[in-house]
C-alpha cells in the first residue's frame, strides 16, 4: 500500500500497482520543461481512474480583484489535468520507452475496458459552496476535451475526497 502527501493532505492508502506517481516518473522528469502536470493517477477499487491535482487554496472568483488570478488558476489546473491524462495514456500505449516499467499493466487494462476517468481537483480546507464556481469554470475550460476523452470533472474539498476514499 502507498500513501501520497500533498498540499497538507494524505492520499490513500492505495494498492501500489494502481498508482502512477506521474510527478516522480522518469518520463515527466525528461519532458517537464514548460509542462504542468497533476500529482498522480490512481485506479480505485471500483476500477475508475482518477487523475488528481491537489491544492491548498484557490483565488476567489467572486472578487473583481482576483478575476485575472482566477482565470490563470483555471488555465493552470486545466493544463495540469489534461497533460496528466495525455501523458498517462501515451505511456500506456508505449509511446515512451523510458516509461514502460513505470506504469503497471492495470492501467492499460482499465483504459482498454473503458473504465470511468475522473479529472479531480482537491482543495484543502475549502467550503463546498466555494467549489461550485471552480467546477463550473473547469467544465467550461475543458468542454471540448471532455467530449473527446469522455471524462468527468470533480472539484472537492478534503472531506468530500474522504467520502470518495481518496484521502484517509
Amino acid at each position: 500500500m502507498i500513501e501520497i502527501l500533498e498540499s497538507g493532505m494524505t492520499f490513500g492508502p492505495f494498492v501500489e500497482n494502481n498508482v502512477f506517481s506521474i510527478e516522480e516518473s522518469k518520463i515527466y522528469q525528461k519532458l517537464q520543461q514548460n509542462m504542468q502536470i497533476a500529482e498522480f493517477v490512481v485506479i480505485m477499487r471500483n476500477g475508475s481512474i482518477w487523475i488528481v491535482e491537489a491544492k491548498s487554496s484557490s483565488p476567489n472568483p467572486r472578487h473583481k480583484e482576483s478575476e485575472v488570478k482566477f482565470d490563470d488558476y483555471i488555465t493552470e489546473i486545466s493544463n495540469k489535468l489534461i497533460n496528466a491524462l495525455t501523458l498517462t495514456v501515451s505511456v500506456i500505449i508505449n509511446r515512451h520507452d523510458i516509461a514502460i516499467t513505470e506504469i503497471h499493466q492495470n492501467f492499460k487494462e482499465a483504459i482498454m475496458r473503458g473504465n470511468t476517468i475522473n479529472l479531480c481537483l482537491i482543495i484543502n480546507g475549502h467550503d463546498e459552496e466555494w467549489l461550485i464556481p471552480i467546477q463550473d469554470a473547469l467544465n467550461q475550460q475543458l468542454y471540448l476535451d471532455k467530449k473527446i476523452w469522455r471524462f468527468d470533472i470533480a472539484v472537492m474539498n478534503e472531506e468530500m475526497a474522504k467520502d470518495e476514499k481518496l484521502i484517509s
